[in-house]
């Protein structure tokens, strides 16, 4: 069974992936950069919008992966 990766790995997978900086990563999810800069350092929670804009974006990609 594969352990399930935190939002915030996911994130950062995602931009080492697709070789995106964090604004990048901010503009497709229609968040603030400080929003994913806090999140990928642990310094804040998304609130359920916030995390539901993001997984959009991280989740969509890696389900057109596998």
């Amino acid at each position: 069974m594969r352990e399930e990766m935190t939002l915030q790995e996911r994130m950062v997978q995602y931009r080492a992936i697709h070789r995106l900086s964090q604004k990048e990563l901010a503009q497709k999810c229609g968040v603030s950069l400080q929003t994913i800069n806090s999140i990928e350092n642990g310094l804040q929670n998304p609130s359920r919008v916030t995390a539901a804009k993001i997984k959009l974006v991280v989740d969509a990609e890696a389900e057109k992966e596998e």
